[in-house]
């Protein structure tokens, strides 16, 4: 894969990022309002923990595609 591709990972990972991240909130918002209405929270908190768990495995991603850009994108020592 050349740096380009990897370029062009990298905006498609941020956009998953950016996405997953709404999502999370999105889902913290509707346990506080099930919480607040006095209904089980179980199944959305267990939705929202795999959101949690899915933006993590994202920036580990997102990590490494940074170093192989950089790695890519620095000449070799001579």
């Amino acid at each position: 894969m050349d740096l380009h591709q990897h370029r062009e990972q990298l905006v498609k990972i941020d956009q998953h990022l950016d996405e997953c991240q709404r999502r999370v909130g999105d889902q913290a918002l509707y346990v506080e309002q099930l919480d607040k209405g006095g209904q089980e929270t179980a199944l959305a908190m267990r939705l929202l923990q795999a959101l949690e768990e899915t933006l993590e495995q994202l920036r580990i991603r997102r990590q490494l595609i940074l170093g192989t850009i950089t790695r890519k994108s620095t000449p070799p020592r001579a």
